[in-house]
């Protein structure tokens, strides 16, 4: 179709038909991604978490995949919400913006948003039945009706508001703090510009590391200081690294501290030797602990299976052959479980997610 030849009236009416279809299509999409998460199909399919199928696979850029998982989350627990997208009044942006600080603000506040509850008014529509209107993951993980009736609140605010107006209503509920959130923005091949927002307790400690090296380096500014933190905890707890990869991490350290004009203490080889008990001289916590560690795997068994995986989830999918290779919340499993006589040997022994290996440990479950 040339769209030239069309009237000024086909081309508006035409128009504006496609933007409903398309909001058709968006909610079909949030409806499709609920039931993956529901079934876990992504982690089958080797990837670590729902965002990461969604770029990954669906090829998403990673803004539009965390919208569309925010918004998916909110329309499954308040169902109501798909009437609001489909007519447009409310946008995809806002409800992934609020869903997304409802998220932060039930992790900082033991009691989520009933401080707003009080004064809520719902029009005549939206006083339907909890099992109409709430959705069953909602009722059934807050039980609590006024939660559900504050968040409609917060989503009837909302409405037909721009995103700098959804800002403005989003912070005069939760402040301004809540909608701060970290940026990453690449200036050349090799710095960025991060912008976040620290607590005042984390930007003393900041402050307190540039006092410590004060009197080698006065100007010692907040990323040379966060780079000397990094290398440092990396130093000590990335098990991946071998011990002549270590020694040039901490090689690293002292070129990194050379070049900010500061001196590192020397690094100590070994652990300080410690003097056994006789278990006669121990607590009963301390031989529990004392037992624990006997069937505890070694650190040298963990930094190998560590350095095997190259610090990231070995699950790999069936289907589709594809690693998973996440780092977040890795962990160290036993192939044969210890209860039934698998060892700590690092054949027996897996560097899953945490995500893998809870879907590991289920369909074990269903097998056994």
């Amino acid at each position: 179709m040339n769209l030239k030849t069309l009237s000024n009236e086909r081309l508006l009416s035409e128009t504006k038909l496609i933007v409903s279809q398309e909001r058709e299509l968006l909610i079909s999409v949030l409806r499709h991604l609920q039931e993956i998460e529901r079934r876990k199909l992504f982690l089958e399919l080797g990837f670590p978490s729902l965002w990461a199928y969604c770029t990954l696979e669906l090829k998403y850029s990673e803004a539009s995949a965390y919208r569309r998982i925010q918004a998916m989350r909110a329309l499954r627990d308040l169902p109501v919400l798909q009437a609001k997208l489909e007519s447009g009044s409310l946008s995809l942006t806002n409800i992934a913006k609020a869903q997304s600080v409802f998220r932060k603000f039930s992790k900082k506040q033991n009691n989520i948003i009933s401080p707003f509850y009080s004064g809520v008014e719902l029009s005549e529509n939206d006083k339907l039945t909890e099992s109409d209107k709430f959705g069953e993951n909602e009722t059934s993980r807050h039980g609590d009706h006024n939660l559900a009736c504050a968040k409609l609140k917060v989503f009837a605010a909302l409405e037909n508001k721009s995103q700098k107006e959804a800002d403005i209503v989003l912070a005069s509920h939760f402040g301004e703090e809540i909608l701060h959130k970290e940026s990453i923005r690449q200036v050349s091949t090799h710095e960025v510009v991060v912008k976040l927002t620290l607590s005042s307790g984390l930007l003393q400690k900041i402050e307190r590391v540039k006092n410590l090296f004060s009197h080698q380096n006065s100007t010692l500014t907040t990323a040379q200081a966060i780079e000397l933190m990094t290398n440092f905890v990396l130093d000590k707890k990335d098990l991946s690294l071998t011990s002549e990869k270590r020694q040039r991490a901490y090689t690293e350290s002292l070129r990194i501290s050379s070049k900010y004009g500061l001196l590192l203490p020397q690094r100590r080889l070994s652990h300080d030797n410690k003097v056994a008990r006789a278990p006669s001289e121990m607590s009963q916590t301390q031989k529990l602990m004392a037992n624990n560690a006997k069937s505890a795997v070694p650190a040298a068994v963990k930094r190998a299976v560590w350095r095997k995986a190259e610090g990231s989830c070995q699950y790999v999918s069936s289907s589709t052959g594809r690693r998973c290779g996440g780092q977040h919340k890795l962990e160290i499993e036993h192939i044969q479980p210890r209860a039934f006589g698998g060892t700590n040997d690092e054949s027996n022994l897996k560097l899953f997610c945490r995500a893998h290996n809870v879907q590991a440990a289920r369909d074990a479950t269903l097998m056994g």
